[in-house]
């Protein structure tokens, strides 16, 4: 099944710290994840961000919530416990708890109405049914951010994409000898663009750089900044491959357009020589990762309690 939703996680995770009594909230989720028969692909299934697991970010916001409400209580740092009205809230509801049931809750209905307090200015209160915040139903509020992010990314990837697609080839020359720099490659900006300008050429950058500032390894390099819709084949990599001497071992292949699969394949299969292809899509991945040809417009920033200080013991 899915990565349940925070909603759906309430009722398990107080049902796990009935059971379990006081409880780590690693651990509780581990109980949780079993409650819903997660595969191990599910279990380790991380955010966009790489921080932290799906099932485990859900689960605490799960925890927050119930907190919010009454329901649980922290027993010292990470570790926390079913109270009194969380074992009647069981009882209350058998089946599910639901973001309509926690609002019964005025702890919980005080802490929505303080969250939303500078995102309205109406003075009713607002049915359960109208709580833009805290998203119970769906997913929490920084999956949601990464959510949005990657959308983002992946709009201005592809705006990107097609912009050097029908770029001059001069200047989309020198795009990917900044991208060379830019990911650690050369012994330096100039030895780069004479290496690559000195190259043979055709209709795009083809050249011979240094690995690295020693000189210990070379690095032959092409690109070819095709239309969309176009393929790079076998013909074009062994073409590649030949050109490249005794001494190049590596080489990297650079397009606008896609790769073949059977173009895919020779790369992937030679073992003298060791031919990384970057297509279109990955190009524009490593431009944005690197912060070239884009700027960023706005950041956000997400906050988290600094119990180390809080615990912190005055002398």
């Amino acid at each position: 099944m899915s990565i349940p939703k925070t909603e759906q996680c309430l009722r398990p995770l107080l049902l796990t710290l009935a059971k379990k009594g006081a409880t780590q909230i690693n651990e509780a989720t581990v109980h949780v994840a079993d409650i819903f028969k997660l595969s191990s692909e599910e279990r380790t299934l991380r955010l966009p961000s790489g921080s932290v697991t799906s099932i485990r970010n859900r689960v605490g916001w799960a925890r927050t919530f119930l907190n919010k409400a009454g329901l649980i209580e922290q027993v010292r740092r990470g570790v926390w416990k079913i109270n009194e009205l969380g074992q009647t809230a069981l009882q209350k509801f058998p089946n599910e708890i639901t973001e309509r049931d926690l609002y019964a809750y005025k702890p919980f209905q005080d802490w929505v109405n303080y969250c939303k307090r500078d995102r309205s200015e109406e003075a009713n209160q607002p049915e359960p049914s109208e709580i833009a915040f805290p998203p119970l139903g769906g997913v929490p509020p920084e999956e949601q951010i990464e959510q949005l992010e990657n959308q983002l990314r992946k709009d201005v990837e592809l705006d990107l994409l097609k912009q050097l697609r029908e770029i001059d080839p001069t200047r989309f020359e020198t795009i990917v000898v900044d991208l060379i720099i830019k990911l650690g490659y050369g012994a330096s900006g100039a030895d780069i663009r004479a290496a690559l300008k000195s190259g043979p050429g055709d209709q795009g950058v083809d050249g011979v750089i240094k690995e690295d500032h020693l000189g210990l390894d070379l690095i032959y390099i092409q690109a070819k900044r095709w239309k969309d819709g176009s393929k790079v084949g076998r013909p074009d990599i062994q073409s590649f491959v030949g050109a490249m001497d005794g001494n190049a071992k590596k080489g990297v292949f650079i397009t606008t357009a896609e790769f073949s699969s059977e173009a895919k394949q020779y790369a992937n299969g030679r073992q003298d020589k060791r031919v990384i292809l970057i297509d279109g899509p990955q190009l524009v991945e490593f431009m944005v990762e690197v912060g070239l040809g884009i700027s960023v417009r706005q950041t956000y920033r997400t906050y988290r309690i600094d119990q180390d200080y809080l615990d912190q013991v005055d002398e």
